[in-house]
């Protein structure tokens, strides 16, 4: 950090986490903003390497969850934050995969469901080693709708992007 200070790497992984785990878009934003140090090139390190660690063990949906959040941290440092949480409604995320492939191996696609079952209980996995409690959630209720629980079943509390994902799908299958 441009101040003198050093960051502990523990410390930084938490807040790293932290922003991760963020409900939503605007809640990513205050958390930086009382997060700064999300800014410096120690946390973009720690980011990169975290990236390279899923990736190495097959967690291909957690790096591009990790990804996505390092791209946009990148991207305030380039462009200033009001520009880069400008651009991140206009781009597909995590939520959009879910929802997307999740839709259509439930209302056509069923010869992928297996193949989609796989994935999501991986991600779940992959939430629930990182600590990403909302993720957990949605993929969770995701689980239950492919092993063919009725949405109204379903008993599951999300905000956010989370829950915006979530009554995509309900929409989306029609129940």
């Amino acid at each position: 950090m441009s101040d003198g200070r050093q960051i502990n790497g523990e410390s930084l992984m938490q807040t790293i986490t932290g922003f991760v785990n963020t409900e939503d878009w605007p809640a990513a934003r205050e958390y930086l903003d009382t997060h700064p140090e999300l800014l410096a090139e120690e946390a973009d390190v720690l980011f990169t390497a975290t990236i390279q660690q899923a990736e190495s063990s097959g967690e291909d949906q957690i790096a591009r969850l990790l990804t996505n959040h390092r791209d946009l941290l990148r991207a305030c440092r380039a462009e200033g934050v009001e520009a880069a949480f400008a651009d991140r409604d206009k781009q597909p995320d995590l939520f959009d995969l879910l929802a997307h492939n999740t839709i259509a191996v439930l209302t056509g696609a069923s010869d992928r469901k297996e193949y989609w079952f796989e994935g999501v209980q991986q991600v779940n996995a992959q939430a629930k080693e990182n600590e990403i409690a909302p993720l957990v959630a949605l993929t969770g209720a995701i689980l239950s709708l492919l092993m063919g629980d009725a949405p109204a079943k379903i008993d599951v509390a999300l905000e956010g992007d989370f829950k915006a994902c979530w009554e995509r799908i309900v929409a989306g299958i029609g129940e």
